[in-house]
């Protein structure tokens, strides 16, 4: 949507699946979930940053044992490795948008 009083529609899309939860919005991304799948809609792209650096530098123990071993599932889940997209989000995967104007985007 447009930035302003009236609402203005910019573009469109669909995902697969229904929407599980509230839309978040967190470091210039949208997070969507749907009941298979979690998006982090924005404009980073994947970078050559180490997910295992990223997730050994948790500094809390605790925390650190849990992202890895969620790191572990996603991976048998998703049947994708992970890769940093910016500084702070390890993702699975991308996904190919078409917006209602019909541009092809990532």
């Amino acid at each position: 949507m447009a930035a302003g009083r009236e609402f203005r529609r910019l573009g469109g899309g669909k995902l697969p699946g229904r929407c599980q939860a509230s839309i978040a919005v967190a470091s210039g991304r949208l997070f969507v979930r749907t009941d298979t799948e979690l998006y982090a809609i924005g404009r980073d792209e994947t970078t050559t940053a180490s997910v295992k650096a990223f997730l050994d530098a948790v500094p809390d123990e605790r925390r650190r044992r849990d992202a890895a071993v969620v790191n572990r599932m996603l991976q048998r889940i998703t049947g994708r490795r992970p890769a940093m997209w910016g500084p702070s989000i390890v993702g699975f995967g991308t996904h190919d948008w078409v917006t209602a104007d019909g541009r092809s985007t990532r």
